[in-house]
């Protein structure tokens, strides 16, 4: 009984105590003190449906002590619409064919492995530098894919995520350099100069969505995905003849 009550005594003291201390939030600065103070991120397509995708950033310490990168992933997956998967379009299949990453000041390799080489692909990266309080350190890594473009006869399809990020992004772009010949027909973002996304204020765990077409016939930036209007074009001129034939059956 003795013992009993002494337990008792020892949980309420510990519980009293516990209520004594003050509770501290820790806010998102303070659990991952890096950002991504600039991000560039490079997409040469080729011909053949293959890319090379370049990653360029600068992590910033906002610590106020020395803090290593360690690990870095980076996610890339490709959607896929009902229409992308008619025969008049094959739909997009990424794979990962090779990573490598450096500091591009340095020129010095850093380690890059794939962790998932096909479907939501991903690749790891390793920074162990120690970055210096309000330091910066940039990093570069390059992928080269094949399949991440839905081809199509007359437009090709670009829709995939990249993401999610551990750091949040102050600044950063998206440019992507089309083959030769070939013109972007849509965006569901506003494109400057020709074939730049801006990238800005995207906080840890969000996801950076491009969707665009684009063609070798000179169609000028449609408000509706080609594939929309070019179906949409088929039905209403099938439709127009059906009438007019019968109307013309009735004169």
């Amino acid at each position: 009984m003795k013992r009993g009550k002494i337990g008792v005594a020892t949980f309420s003291t510990l519980l009293f105590l516990l209520l004594l201390i003050p509770q501290t939030s820790f806010s998102q600065n303070e659990l991952n003190p890096l950002k991504i103070e600039k991000l560039s991120i490079n997409i040469f397509f080729f011909e053949n449906n293959s890319a090379q995708i370049i990653f360029y950033g600068v992590y910033k310490n906002t610590a106020n002590v020395h803090v290593v990168p360690g690990y870095g992933i980076i996610n890339i997956s490709c959607k896929e619409t009902g229409f992308t998967l008619s025969p008049f379009i094959k739909g997009s299949s990424l794979t990962v064919k090779k990573v490598s990453a450096e500091n591009p000041e340095t020129k010095q390799e850093k380690e890059a492995i794939v962790l998932r080489s096909k479907g939501n692909v991903a690749v790891r990266y390793s920074l162990w530098d120690p970055i210096e309080p309000n330091g910066e350190y940039p990093f570069q890594v390059t992928l080269m894919v094949r399949g991440i473009v839905a081809e199509g006869l007359i437009f090709n399809e670009l829709n995939f995520e990249i993401g999610p990020f551990s750091s949040e992004i102050k600044n950063g772009e998206i440019i992507l350099h089309l083959p030769r010949g070939y013109h972007f027909t849509y965006s569901s973002k506003q494109l400057v100069h020709g074939g730049t996304l801006k990238i800005t204020n995207f906080e840890p765990g969000e996801r950076i969505k491009v969707n665009c077409e684009f063609s070798k016939f000179p169609f000028p930036l449609l408000p509706l995905q080609g594939y929309i209007l070019f179906w949409c074009t088929i039905l209403l001129t099938g439709i127009t003849l059906l009438i007019y034939r019968k109307i013309l059956k009735k004169l």
